[in-house]
């Protein structure tokens, strides 16, 4: 995106903890710089830090580190070029991040050593990356640009991609091996997919085989998480909904279980989880009332 279309967002988070069985979420902190964009949070496994892309009000986007414990940003990249998505590689070695070239346009898979120097492409014939999440050591599932979006796996040591899915949405949730993709294909009815271990396989002439709906999002949302008791949560107008598939019950319903706009947030998008699941980073666009 230009800078100027960019919105004025801030990176907040909450914590979570269980009450009579009830998930509780309170202590709201806001976390990132007060002016500019600020969004796409990440917790670092450790839980100790949270990865986030900011402008600071101007210039390009670069690499912010938060320090949890002691409440404090330190920014890791100053460069022309704009860095987005930042997270830790699998091995935790790097921070790997989308960086968008001085021509605005050229998408890499990019990453820098853990203090934001030593910068380098992953995958070098790979330009148009939007998205992406780590799915083990050495692939990444990619949402890539530009229309009509799909989704693929890139084996970052053999450079090749596969197509996995068409009209995905950004959010690409990876837990415990298995990974998750809203599919947008519907433009009234968005749904939470479990992609095929057959369609993530490396072999040449793999099974293509249907991915499996978890269940249609809230209306018009397509960010999730997936709490490690298989709980997935969304949110829409402030509030956070619940999910847990249950095959008894077969129950496909979202349940309300908090209310956020009472904190004094209206709304918020971009969810994300610490590994114990006690906080919740996510982002609001101030833009908006």
């Amino acid at each position: 995106m230009a800078i100027a279309q960019l919105p004025n967002t801030l990176v907040y988070t909450v914590d979570i903890s269980k009450e009579r069985n009830q998930l509780v979420f309170n202590n709201l902190r806001l976390i990132s710089n007060k002016k500019g964009y600020n969004n796409q949070p990440y917790f670092t496994s450790d839980g100790q830090y949270i990865l986030y892309t900011s402008n600071n009000g101007k210039g390009n986007t670069d690499i912010y580190r938060y320090n949890i414990s002691k409440k404090r940003s330190t920014q890791l990249t100053k460069t022309k070029e704009a860095e987005y998505s930042p997270r830790y590689s699998t091995f935790e070695d790097e921070i790997t991040c989308v960086r968008v070239a001085k021509d605005s346009v050229t998408q890499n898979f990019y990453a820098y050593n853990l203090k934001g120097k030593k910068g380098h492409v992953y995958l070098p014939d790979l330009k148009t990356l939007g998205y992406y999440n780590w799915l083990n050591g050495v692939d990444i599932i990619a949402f890539t640009l530009p229309e009509p979006f799909y989704l693929a796996k890139y084996n970052t040591y053999t450079l090749k991609g596969d197509t996995i899915a068409t009209h995905p949405g950004r959010c690409l949730q990876v837990v415990r091996g298995r990974a998750y993709y809203v599919d947008k294909s519907d433009t009234n009815e968005y749904k939470i997919k479990l992609i095929a271990r057959e369609n993530l396989d490396n072999k040449k002439n793999k099974t293509v085989v249907a991915d499996s709906t978890v269940i249609s999002t809230l209306p018009k949302q397509e960010d999730f998480v997936i709490m490690n008791d298989g709980t997935f949560l969304m949110s829409t107008n402030g509030k956070i909904f619940a999910y847990k598939p249950d095959k008894k019950t077969k129950d496909k319903r979202w349940k309300e279980i908090a209310d956020l706009s009472k904190l004094g947030i209206p709304s918020f998008f971009r969810l994300v989880l610490n590994a114990d699941n006690s906080k919740l980073a996510f982002v609001v666009n101030v833009d908006k009332k």
